[in-house]
């Protein structure tokens, strides 16, 4: 019998390759590389953005503060936690933002339908 976990997988799609194909986005890469969101959040944030006449950098970066500050206080109760589904209602796009620690060392927001 292998002990090999990756036995069953029969695809595998990295993060670099969602990033290359735009699945994922890096939308303050020049601040935070490690900061990752799907495309269809992103594209949320930018409609929110123009309609405040505002740049993204002011919808995304506070938004990002938050999911960091919830992840931070997660982890301080269940160091264990990979996904994030609460404290992110009632931010910029009107809708439930989730939060999982990605394999750069920083987190992704997403829609719960991009999950």
């Amino acid at each position: 019998m292998s002990t090999n976990s990756n036995e069953n997988v029969v695809y595998s799609y990295t993060e670099a390759q969602a990033i290359a194909d735009g699945t994922l986005v890096m939308p303050i890469k020049d601040k935070d590389n490690r900061l990752l969101m799907t495309n269809t959040l992103y594209v949320r944030l930018v409609e929110v953005a123009s309609g405040r006449g505002v740049t993204i950098d002011q919808v995304v970066v506070p938004l990002a503060m938050d999911a960091r500050m919830i992840v931070i206080d997660g982890l301080r109760k269940d160091p264990g936690e990979r996904l994030w589904t609460r404290g992110m209602e009632g931010n910029a796009t009107g809708e439930d933002i989730w939060i999982a620690r990605n394999g750069m060392g920083g987190i992704t927001l997403m829609f719960p339908s991009d999950y």
